[in-house]
């Protein structure tokens, strides 16, 4: 479906916006919204603001994660949010840290509490505030002597000029984008299963070659080790300790590690969890296999092809007699060398447990083989996988700009039934790092929904 520009514009006066339809109105943010400060709410539902996701409540941000709770012991200076209230990261702002909040609960005092008026749908504008053109506007309205210490106080948002579209035109803008995001959804779901696939299509055959090879009709023998199972006749199954030596490596002081390659940090940081950033010092010269040796992900197999520093948190391969390096990094990965860590508070693995595991020992041409043949069939998947990954990539490109051209008046969306908005048909479900799931319908904000003793600071 082909979305039209309305009949008539007029110019907005304001830059970021350029012209808007004739019928709406542009003024500054003060008479749109107002400043909320309610505190001593005594709520505990805390709640955060995320670039992505908007608002959303503390506990699910830390769940699944390695953050900790870092609000105040003392939370009677904490803001009381409603649901439909905006509220927004006065430090982040102009990177996007605003949104609607679908929950009751409480912010820190570093966040600005806003209340649309009657007249403003809080959701159309929280589509609004994370466009581009919008973000830019509240980074020159902010106030800092750099980036990391700019601030968007709330005196200096309620000057910026938004535009304002009739409530309904408001409503409709809304209903077309939750319907737009529930396809959205459906397609990178559906994306993200398939990348599912071909990453299970990729191990499957990793795992067939390195425990049968590429002979289909090769006799097999049993291997005596479970994760081998049934092996060619003529491999042997062998103990690691009698081909390899592994030594944890030197510590690197932090502060000489770059995030980005440089000329001053040339050569790669390997950790446990792989790539850390680049230095000017290195350790190991040749191509080597580095495995994670302490923490959550410890037992990760690196395949490393360049003089390097490897750090502390990492075990190295020193020397290798019989193997080819990808061959036996690719038995270490089929090991799944995690699931043998110890079970103390800080997962740790040790060179002794790597060397004692048991692998396939045959020909060096036939090792050579079955790598060629791995890398081959991985690459072809590969493309694969970074062929859908560039699909979600631009849906979600696709997505940005038209709520850019939609919530500032560029297209109309008012006479387009829901049922017509533009399909994309993919099967699948929800996905949440979208920066708007499902908008909730906002609640009936009244002055009795507040605290009486609330204080207004505009």
């Amino acid at each position: 479906m082909k979305l039209n520009p309305y009949p008539e514009y007029k110019d907005s006066g304001v830059s970021w916006l350029g012209k808007v339809p004739t019928h709406w109105e542009v003024l500054p943010n003060r008479a749109i919204f107002e400043e909320k400060n309610v505190k001593n709410s005594n709520i505990e539902n805390l709640l955060s603001v995320t670039i992505k996701r908007g608002v959303i409540q503390q506990s699910e941000l830390l769940e699944n994660s390695s953050k900790k709770d870092s609000s105040n012991e003392d939370k009677s200076n904490y803001k009381l949010v409603l649901p439909g209230y905006i509220t927004y990261n006065k430090m982040r702002m102009w990177q996007g840290a605003v949104g609607v909040s679908k929950y009751k609960g409480i912010v820190s005092p570093a966040y600005i509490v806003i209340k649309p008026r009657k007249n403003a749908n809080p959701w159309y504008y929280h589509y609004l505030m994370r466009t581009p053109s919008c973000t830019r506007e509240s980074f020159r309205n902010s106030y800092g002597i750099c980036d990391d210490q700019l601030s968007l106080r709330f005196k200096d948002f309620k000057v910026i000029m938004s535009p304002l579209p009739p409530l309904e035109e408001q409503k409709a803008i809304v209903a077309f984008f939750r319907n737009i995001d529930k396809q959205i959804n459906i397609f990178i779901r559906g994306k993200r299963k398939l990348i599912e696939l071909f990453k299970e299509q990729k191990q499957a055959i990793i795992n067939h070659a390195i425990a049968r090879g590429l002979d289909p009709g090769v006799r097999l023998k049993p291997s005596g080790v479970q994760w081998l199972g049934d092996i060619p006749e003529h491999w042997e199954v062998v103990p690691l300790r009698w081909y390899i030596s592994i030594s944890s490596v030197d510590f690197i002081e932090g502060d000489k590690i770059s995030r980005k390659k440089s000329c001053d940090s040339t050569y790669p940081v390997i950790g446990g969890n792989g790539l850390m950033g680049f230095t000017n010092v290195k350790n190991c010269n040749s191509s080597t296999i580095v495995i994670g040796r302490v923490g959550a992900l410890c037992g990760n197999v690196h395949l490393i092809k360049e003089p390097s520093w490897i750090t502390d948190n990492a075990l190295r391969i020193n020397s290798l007699k019989k193997f080819d390096h990808e061959l036996l990094a690719f038995q270490l990965q089929c090991i799944n060398l995690n699931r043998l860590a110890n079970a103390n508070a800080q997962p740790l693995i040790t060179g002794g447990v790597v060397k004692s595991q048991r692998v396939c020992l045959f020909s060096i041409h036939e090792q050579k083989r079955i790598v060629e043949y791995i890398k081959k069939k991985s690459d072809e998947i590969d493309t694969a996988i970074l062929r859908a990954e560039r699909e979600i990539e631009l849906i979600r490109e696709y997505r940005t700009r038209l709520i850019a051209d939609v919530v500032t008046g560029k297209v109309d969306v008012r006479d387009i039934p829901v049922a017509e908005t533009p399909e994309i048909e993919e099967p699948g479900g929800i996905d949440s790092t979208l920066e708007t799931a499902e908008p909730a319908e906002p609640a009936d904000l009244t002055e009795t929904q507040e605290n009486p003793d609330e204080d207004h600071d505009d």
